[in-house]
C-alpha cells in the first residue's frame, strides 16, 4: 500500500506544479489560461515519464537468479 501512496503523492505534486506552471506561463506571456494549461500539461507528462517509476526488483526474483547462475556462453552442439 505504501507504493500506491508514493505514486499518488508524486502525481499530486506533478499536477500542482503543472497548475503553477500554467499560471506562470499565462501571466508572463499573456497567453490565455487554456493554451498555457496545454503547454504545462505536456511538460508535466514528459517529466512524469522521465521519472522512471518502476518498482525496485526483488533480489530473489527467478529471472535474476537464473541469469546469475546460468552460463552466458551458448552450449556447443555435439
Amino acid at each position: 500500500m505504501s507504493r500506491s501512496f508514493k505514486r499518488m503523492g508524486t502525481i499530486f505534486m506533478i499536477v500542482a506544479a503543472g497548475i503553477v506552471l500554467a499560471m506562470g506561463i499565462a501571466r508572463s506571456t499573456g497567453l490565455n489560461l487554456g493554451i498555457a494549461g496545454g503547454i504545462s500539461a505536456v511538460a508535466c507528462i514528459l517529466v512524469y515519464l522521465m521519472l522512471d517509476l518502476k518498482p525496485e526488483p526483488n533480489p530473489s526474483d527467478a529471472t535474476i537468479v537464473r541469469l546469475t547462475r546460468g552460463s552466458w556462453h551458448r552450449k556447443k552442439k555435439k
